[in-house]
C-alpha cells in the first residue's frame, strides 16, 4: 500500500484543527484525481489553500492579529502551506503570519506536527486585553 499524497496528509492533519474556528467547512484544499496529480505535480509537491472571511476571522480569533492584512480588511484571511517535489516544507502563512519560517525546507512529515501546534494555539487562543 502506498503512502497518502502529502495534500491528503496536510489535508489529514490540519482540517481537524480548522473545526469550530473561522475557516469553515468546505475550505480545505482537495488533493486533485490520481492520474491529474502525477500529470500535473509529480513527486511529493503539494500546495493548499484554507480560506477564511475576514471579519469572521477577526471576530472569532482576536488573539491572531499580526495575521490580520491591514490593506484588506474585508476580504479573506488564508492559511497557506507549500511543500516543494522533495517533500519538503516550503510555506507555512496565516495570511501575513509566517507559522513556519524555521521549519522551511525540513521534510513535511517532521514540520506538519509543529505547525499544527502552532495553529492549534494561534486559532484557539484567549483573546488578549488591550
Amino acid at each position: 500500500m502506498s503512502a497518502p499524497s502529502t495534500s491528503a496528509l496536510l489535508i489529514a492533519t490540519l482540517d481537524p484543527l480548522l473545526e469550530g474556528t473561522a475557516f469553515t467547512n468546505g475550505q480545505s484544499g482537495v488533493p486533485p484525481d490520481p492520474v491529474e496529480a502525477a500529470l500535473l505535480r509529480p513527486g511529493r509537491s503539494a500546495s493548499l489553500t484554507w480560506c477564511a472571511p475576514t471579519p469572521v476571522f477577526r471576530d472569532r480569533h482576536p488573539a491572531a492579529r499580526a495575521a490580520l492584512d491591514p490593506e484588506h480588511p474585508d476580504g479573506c484571511t488564508d492559511l497557506v502551506v507549500d511543500v516543494d517535489e522533495a517533500g519538503r516544507l516550503v510555506r507555512a502563512e496565516l495570511e501575513m503570519l509566517d507559522i513556519g519560517r524555521d521549519l522551511h525546507g525540513r521534510p513535511v512529515e517532521e514540520a506538519l506536527p509543529v505547525l499544527a501546534h502552532r495553529l492549534r494555539a494561534l486559532l484557539v487562543a484567549p483573546a488578549r486585553e488591550d
